[in-house]
């Protein structure tokens, strides 16, 4: 019965170690398929292409909402990645880490742009709502088509803004690209990514490793330390030689 209880206090103790970064990488998880519920109804409110595959009538919007919630998520993946091999003691795996990190900033554009022309899109929709029937949209009308409040006659410069703000009654199909919100939504993403980056938590090294570690850290220290003492002895070699000659001469 002890053995069992030792066993299982070890076998859990492990299982405590492997997961000691899901929560982190969970919370993060939340946080990106929440910016992707926004890009989700963007994409099924925008695309209604459609496509025939084997006989199947399959929206193209769904491998929008696919391919936006897989590059979100495998970002965070990458991230995950260079964090762990950032912490591994040894130097080439070190240098690798910069290569995940890259591409997960690359990817994470293809989630930016859905995003924020979702928040885009919607911010537009609002405008026109707000705009549509309105007593501005009158106003725009009627100086649109030459008539003023007071008779006279409209100016062509103050019939064309008339005309050119009438397009706001237009209700939008598809969203204007918006700054702003892109800037929003990368800073959300790239934070939440981020977190992932710094918030890794290495695996602890164990006694044997970290003895390893040092050896070869003191083998590479002591290989370096005779590269430039033997460099050192050729130099002045190389420096002595002409003296000596001058002296035989």
């Amino acid at each position: 019965m002890e053995n069992i209880l030792q066993k299982f206090a070890r076998r859990a103790k492990r299982m405590g170690g492997a997961l000691r970064n899901a929560p982190l990488f969970a919370l993060c998880a939340v946080v990106s398929v929440s910016v992707e519920v926004f890009a989700w109804g963007s994409i099924l409110s925008e695309n209604d292409a459609t496509v025939e595959i084997l006989g199947y009538t399959v929206r193209l919007a769904y491998a929008e909402v696919a391919m936006s919630t897989a590059f979100s998520l495998a970002a965070l993946v990458l991230a995950a990645s260079a964090a762990r091999q950032k912490a591994d003691p040894r130097p080439d795996q070190r240098r690798r880490a910069i290569g995940p990190q890259v591409l997960a900033l690359v990817i994470l554009c293809v989630p930016i742009y859905y995003a924020g022309n979702a928040i885009a899109y919607q911010r537009q929709l609002d405008d026109w709502q707000a705009y549509s029937g309105s007593e501005a949209e009158a106003m725009d009308r009627a100086l649109a088509s030459g008539d003023s409040p007071d008779g006279l006659g409209v100016d062509s410069q103050v019939r064309a803004a008339a005309a050119l703000r009438l397009r706001q009654g237009i209700r939008p199909e598809r969203a204007e690209f918006d700054p702003l919100a892109t800037l929003w939504i990368a800073l959300v993403l790239g934070c939440n990514m981020l977190a992932v980056r710094f918030g890794w938590c290495a695996k602890p090294e164990t006694p044997a490793e970290a003895k390893a570690r040092i050896a070869t850290l003191r083998a590479q220290k002591a290989k370096h330390t005779r590269e430039m003492n033997k460099r050192q002895r050729q130099a002045d070699m190389t420096n002595v030689s002409p003296l000596r000659s001058k002296q035989h001469a």
